[in-house]
């Protein structure tokens, strides 16, 4: 005899392994056999009045058989099957206008609702045409081309080393000054943010790469989206006749075909746009971002672009009725064709890897590089080499240009100092442009030998592709070596010094001297003896009239106690 309690325990097990069978059978689609029927006919209450022996017997035999069916099948069979049945698209209905401009594809829909969503996807396009233009045609101005390196250059030669802007004070240039960022102007606020973006701990490129990778995410999410759309709709079974493509069921909405008309409009008017608007999206993203100098733009702008992506989610919350956007929710998931695989992998996903990793890599390669050294450029044509100097002349009154070194500054010329100027031995005196006696010289070709002389002057003082930064020399940028006016190099030697009163010489410091467009100086020399031309120079050379020579003599023979080289003083003063 088979007790109660173990003739229920084998009742409710041999329930369980019939279930577990037809679950299996169900997957596998297999004709259900003779066990099968013998379990779906057999009820344990028949045999309450028969003989329990022989209904235990026959429970136990069935159970037996039963097990080892189901558990072949589960343990040999059904694992792989699962593997070979799944499926190639996977595509989940989201609440944007992209999505919801499908339900016109699949069947008749109500008036209201097409014209609903016929005009969601228009305000969607055009809200994203539309910042798309706003951002590619009026903000990717690029500030740091080569015209404006060269206009920053110009900047530095004719206003940074100014003669008329040395601070009377501590003797500094303006572009010195600028460079100590101690200015409170529009080009300081320009050159700040160069600086911030260069010099900073984490320099500027670094939070740019970071900006762009979380864009190219960003956009690689909606990406997948699309692909996965396109490859649902290329995928779908055909429906023809009164068929439509959209079932309800108990649980939701299942997608079972498209026709194939269909098809053709949902991929021109719906796929190709969609896919038009994102490319040009991403890649006026990564412009927009590579482009950017200063470091909190950088931020805002990646905030920003997000936002544009956003839009069609935006549009459908707004304009769906509760009917469609419930309807958008219960669609069930798309599940359709065959599973293309490389290596486990997916072969649509490796593909989104490939465009996300390739978009970046072209990013950083085509726009941002490039960028980079544009704006290393600017900085240096602004600051690098030597800023203490001032520059004069260069004009038709003093055709030299004469440079000025600010480091012995003076405010002005005391008795002292001009007691300790004349007396020391490192006296410097600047000589009277006699090779430019009555000539003019025109006025570009005045600017010219400026520019040039300034930057040889400024980029002189370290090796070849050098130039000093602070006191250190650091190597010039390519790109500003190839702007830089010919003649003019990092590395170049320094201008000639000026030429100067020398009485030790004679008569010989008096004769004309070769032809020198520019040269060098002091600022104490320029103090003390003026300019043009220097005035001891002038003062003890120039004979021309009576009064000139009385005063020729005097340089000569009382301040500086040489016998007049070309004159008899003592005749002459005593006529």
């Amino acid at each position: 005899m088979v007790d109660a309690d173990r003739f229920g325990e084998i009742l409710a097990s041999l329930r369980e392994q019939g279930e577990r069978l037809n679950k299996v059978e169900r997957h596998l689609k297999l004709v259900p056999g003779a066990t099968n029927e013998s379990l779906s006919d057999f009820h344990p209450g028949d045999q309450r009045g028969g003989d329990e022996r022989g209904a235990a017997d026959q429970i136990i035999a069935l159970k037996g058989d039963e097990t080892d069916v189901v558990d072949d099948f589960l343990d040999a069979g059904a694992a792989p099957e699962d593997d070979e049945g799944e499926a190639g698209v996977v595509y989940t209905f989201n609440m944007s206008m992209w999505d919801a401009a499908m339900l016109l594809a699949f069947r008749p829909t109500k008036t209201a609702h097409k014209i609903i969503l016929a005009f969601g996807c228009l305000i969607n396009l055009s809200l994203q045409l539309l910042l798309l233009l706003v951002i590619g045609l009026d903000m990717l101005d690029n500030d740091f081309k080569r015209e404006r390196v060269e206009e920053l250059l110009d900047w530095r030669v004719t206003t940074g080393h100014g003669h008329q802007e040395v601070d009377p004070i501590t003797g500094k240039t303006l572009v010195e000054r600028l460079c100590e960022r101690s200015l409170w102007t529009f080009e300081q606020a320009e050159y700040h943010e160069m600086w911030k973006y260069l010099e900073q701990p984490m320099p500027g490129w670094s939070l740019t790469i970071l900006a762009l990778t979380l864009w190219i995410l960003t956009v690689s999410v909606e990406f997948r989206g699309l692909l996965e759309q396109s490859l649902a709709v290329l995928s779908l079974p055909l429906v023809r006749g009164t068929e439509v493509g959209l079932k309800q069921t108990e649980d939701g909405f299942e997608v079972v075909g498209m026709r194939r008309g269909m098809k053709i409009v949902t991929a021109l008017f719906l796929l190709l746009p969609r896919l038009l608007v994102l490319g040009s999206l991403a890649g006026v993203g990564c412009v927009y971002l590579a482009q950017t100098v200063s470091l909190h733009d950088i931020v805002l702008n990646s905030l920003a672009l997000a936002f544009v992506l956003d839009v069609d989610e935006l549009v459908a919350e707004v304009l769906l009725p509760t009917e469609l956007k419930t309807e958008v929710e219960e669609i069930k998931t798309i599940k359709v064709g065959k599973s293309c695989k490389l290596c486990d992998f997916h072969l649509s996903d490796l593909f989104r890897y490939t465009v996300a990793a390739g978009l970046l890599l072209f990013a950083c390669l085509w726009w941002l590089r490039p960028f980079h050294f544009h704006v290393q450029a600017a900085a240096q044509a602004l600051c690098a080499g030597n800023t203490a100097f001032s520059q004069t002349g260069g004009n038709q009154e003093t055709p030299r240009i004469v440079l000025l070194d600010t480091h012995d500054f003076i405010s002005e010329c005391s008795a002292t100092v001009k007691q300790d100027y004349l007396t020391s031995k490192k006296y410097y005196g600047i000589k009277a442009d006699y090779i430019f006696a009555g000539e003019i010289t025109p006025a570009k070709l005045l600017e010219d030998r400026r520019m040039k002389a300034t930057l040889q002057y400024a980029f002189s003082g370290c090796p070849s592709g050098e130039a000093k930064t602070g006191k250190v020399c650091k190597p010039v940028a390519a790109k500003l070596m190839d702007m830089l006016p010919g003649g003019v190099a990092p590395g170049n030697p320094e201008p000639p010094r000026c030429q100067r009163f020398r009485p030790e010489q004679k008569g010989e410091t008096c004769r004309t001297v070769g032809p020198s467009v520019s040269c060098a100086s002091t600022w104490r020399a320029f103090k003390c003896e003026h300019l043009p031309p220097g005035n001891w120079h002038k003062r003890a050379c120039d004979t021309s009239t009576k009064k000139k020579i009385l005063d020729s003599c005097h340089v000569w023979e009382e301040l500086f106690k040489q016998q007049h080289p070309f004159l008899n003083c003592t005749a002459c003063c005593s006529v």
